[in-house]
């Protein structure tokens, strides 16, 4: 079973208050999440046998240990709820209805709608992560089918007093710890008097399950439509509610539209005993919007690292986004030896060795932001595509080759891949990029994220010898505390932005960070942006 387990000794370091929670473990799984660490104190998330959570719950005062159950509210993350009610959050459809929250959702969306939810590893190792996703939405979808039928039977029961009610399944309000004395109190309301939660607290889920999955169309087209991705730590996957735009339709209450869907589906998987953790998804945005970037110095026509021949040479940067003109006259290639595409490699190539178009396809827009980015970067003209000339947007890099990958369809907007699906490809198996850049991001979390969890163990475990560069957003004039994800990570490297001399009635604009560049700290107190 799932525990919270936190060391308080003063006497300890992070890493050995650590150690001494694992020590009183007789069975240490794999999946052991660190829920918090500070100066003063380390919790842990792992699971772990009754008897020694007995143990450790008779010799707290003396181990400086305290430990409790994960329940239910604890899986679900602070800003999950406050998000998924959210106006800029809430998946729109084509016809408006009154429904909470939908008034003013109109249209279509490129955005990304998505829970993001940690499981026990132990589980994950036995059965495979989209198994187990496919149990959890099967075991919710059963359980609110379980509260049609009640409402069937006591329907019957009104009219027939003979009948009796056999409940041989529970539903999520009876399993809910909220609503459970709620659903309980239909047998005994005395049993609601006793409630720790408030009024508004209990009416808010009840009506949400009431209205969502529990409802007569129990959010059908909602479970049809989603779909599961597996995220990288083996432990982990995404359900995206909106694949494809396919919510956007006439208003239907049974799809994930319907807030109350959404909610009572976070329910579902929160009382699921095989979910440690639930946060969401966000929308990813293209950084380096303003086409400027950091040159090797400050005075005109000056290219130190270019004249100490650091131009690339000999490396691969990967570069991922919308897309890329590929007959662009600064990738433009006449040789090679074979596709760069589908999966292929050719490192004959002039520039781009890898073009990964298994994720999305192959095209950008005019005036493309990948386009721009990639040049940035490793852009080198050549009007034939085998003779390079020196070109007014040469990238700082010149000589680089570039592993891409297409994180956009035609007409839409880019989608996250998830780290496992990113890397793997970037990097090939060990022959591929070293060095890779992001220039786009999420709105800045309120937590650390399963996009971090994810990011930062691939960095950590498999790909230690990848330095992953992330831009830092572009939501500095909303203040403090607003870089973005997952350029809030602990092992990527996080740049922010100067101004920029064109345009600029400073000589030294480029000396000064510049006013739209995302600022730091992190919301748990780190430093970011790194440069």
């Amino acid at each position: 079973s799932p525990f919270i387990i936190c060391n308080r000794s003063p006497s300890l370091t992070s890493v050995e208050r650590k150690q001494r929670i694992l020590s009183e473990l007789s069975v240490i799984s794999s999946n052991v999440v660190v829920a918090l660490n500070s100066d003063s104190e380390i919790c842990l998330m792992v699971s772990a046998l009754a008897s020694d959570a007995l143990k450790i719950a008779n010799d707290k005062l003396e181990n400086y240990m305290t430990i409790v159950p994960l329940t239910d509210l604890m899986k679900i993350s602070m800003d999950t709820i406050e998000e998924v009610t959210s106006e800029s959050w809430m998946i729109p459809s084509t016809d408006r209805r009154r429904f909470r929250g939908l008034e003013n959702s109109t249209g279509s969306t490129d955005q990304s709608h998505s829970l993001l939810i940690e499981i026990l590893s132990v589980m994950a190792e036995r059965f495979g992560v989209k198994q187990i996703a496919f149990r959890i939405l099967k075991r919710i979808q059963e359980m609110s089918l379980e509260a049609r039928r009640r409402k069937r039977k006591r329907r019957l029961s009104e009219r027939d007093t003979t009948r009796t009610i056999s409940n041989a399944t529970m539903t999520l309000s009876e399993v809910f710890s909220i609503t459970s004395l709620t659903a309980a109190s239909r047998e005994s309301p005395r049993q609601l008097q006793d409630s720790k939660y408030s009024e508004s607290q209990v009416e808010f889920w009840t009506r949400s399950l009431q209205d969502g999955v529990e409802s007569d169309h129990h959010c059908q087209h909602m479970f049809d439509t989603l779909e599961v991705i597996p995220r990288f730590e083996g432990n982990s996957f995404e359900i995206v509610l909106d694949p494809d735009g396919k919510q956007s339709m006439p208003y239907d209450e049974s799809s994930a539209s319907n807030v109350n869907c959404v909610i009572s589906l976070i329910v579902g998987l929160a009382v699921d005993p095989h979910v440690v953790d639930i946060g969401v998804g966000g929308e990813l945005k293209n950084n380096n919007i303003r086409a400027q970037w950091i040159t090797q110095s400050n005075e005109d026509e000056y290219r130190p690292f270019f004249s100490r021949g650091l131009k690339g040479d000999g490396q691969i940067v990967a570069v991922s986004d919308g897309g890329l003109d590929a007959d662009s006259c600064y990738f433009q290639d006449d040789g090679g030896d074979g596709s760069i595409y589908d999966g292929n490699w050719d490192f004959s190539r002039r520039k781009i060795v890898n073009y990964d178009n298994t994720f999305a396809d192959n095209y950008d827009e005019k005036n493309g932001h990948g386009t721009h980015v990639a040049g940035t970067i490793a852009g080198k003209k050549s009007t034939n595509g085998k003779d390079e000339e020196d070109g007014e947007a040469d990238g700082i890099a010149p000589n680089a080759k570039i592993s891409f990958f297409d994180m956009a369809k035609q007409g839409s907007g880019i989608k996250d891949p998830g780290a496992a699906r990113l890397l793997s490809s970037l990097y090939n198996k060990g022959k591929g990029a070293k060095i890779a850049n992001a220039s786009w991001s999420r709105d800045h979390r309120k937590i650390y994220s399963q996009y971090c969890k994810d990011y930062d163990s691939a960095l950590h475990d498999t790909y230690q010898d990848v330095i992953f560069v992330f831009s830092s957003g572009n939501s500095g004039r909303d203040g403090f505390s607003t870089v973005g994800n997952p350029s809030d990570c602990k092992n990527v490297l996080t740049v922010g932005a100067s101004m920029s001399t064109i345009g600029s009635k400073l000589d030294d604009a480029s000396d000064y960070l510049g006013d739209f560049s995302s600022r730091g700290p992190t919301s748990d107190g780190r430093t970011k942006p790194d440069v």
